[in-house]
């Protein structure tokens, strides 16, 4: 891209957010823009006792307005392990469950810098046990298939949840749809090994 059209689309890019200091604020916007009124959506909510007791796990189960599958996306949020919740998403869930006609089950793992890792993938990892294995707990026949989808961050933990529980020898989602998934540790386009990242990681 020449320099003058890359400076013409900085005009445009959103200004620097200091995760560190301001992933409040990130939170607080990411619910006000995602409120929308609550009849629009057919949902139910549950929660789930973590695997030692000490808390439970919210989880929200979608319902399309016309189901025409029988597989339960169990899904998992994006947000850099830090923004992101049942609230942010549920436009982005309800949305899911009508275009796909599957129920989405969603769940509201912890978020970093509160809960460190790892916190947030101990909660994705006991929420997939349960709809896998025990659905009735959480008020759902078997379904014909379980599905983990996840983007960004969210992709990551569906990806890990899968290789963690085939490592323990737990029964395995029948898919996975990881949406732009979080794979790879090393962003720097200096020192990353993909080619992509070394041509378009800057601007």
């Amino acid at each position: 891209m020449n320099r003058v059209l890359s400076a013409f689309l900085g005009l445009f890019a959103a200004p620097r957010v200091n995760m560190h200091e301001d992933y409040p604020k990130v939170r607080r916007l990411q619910r006000q823009l995602a409120a929308r009124p609550v009849p629009r959506y057919r949902m139910l909510d549950r929660e789930i006792v973590s695997e030692d007791g000490s808390h439970q796990i919210p989880l929200r189960f979608f319902q399309p307005r016309e189901q025409r599958r029988d597989e339960v996306l169990l899904f998992f949020h994006g947000g850099g392990w830090v923004t992101g919740d049942i609230e942010s998403y549920t436009p982005a869930c309800a949305a899911m469950a009508d275009l796909t006609g599957c129920v989405v089950a969603s769940v509201d793992y912890r978020l970093a810098p509160e809960h460190p890792f790892p916190a947030g993938l101990d909660d994705c990892l006991r929420v997939a046990r349960i709809v896998l294995e025990e659905p009735q707990r959480v008020g759902i026949e078997r379904p014909a298939q379980v599905i983990l989808v996840g983007d960004s961050a969210g992709g990551s933990l569906a990806a890990v949840v899968s290789l963690l529980l085939h490592a323990e020898g737990h029964e395995l989602p029948d898919k996975q749809i990881l949406l732009y998934p979080v794979t790879h540790w090393d962003h720097d386009p200096q020192t990353s090994p993909y080619a992509s990242v070394r041509d378009h990681g800057q601007g």
